[in-house]
C-alpha cells in the first residue's frame, strides 16, 4: 500500500513482526512528498 505525505527519507525494519517500512522520496514530484510502501 501506498501514502502520500511531507518529503523525507525514513527505512526501518523488525524481524520480530517481520514488518518492512519504506518511505522513498520522488525526486520526479513539483511538490514535496514521498511514497510509503509497506507489507506484512
Amino acid at each position: 500500500k501506498t501514502f502520500c505525505g511531507p518529503l523525507f527519507t525514513l527505512s526501518a525494519t523488525s524481524t520480530g513482526q517481520n514488518m518492512f517500512l519504506r518511505f522513498i522520496s520522488d525526486q520526479t514530484e513539483q511538490a514535496p512528498g514521498f511514497v510509503l510502501t509497506y507489507s506484512f
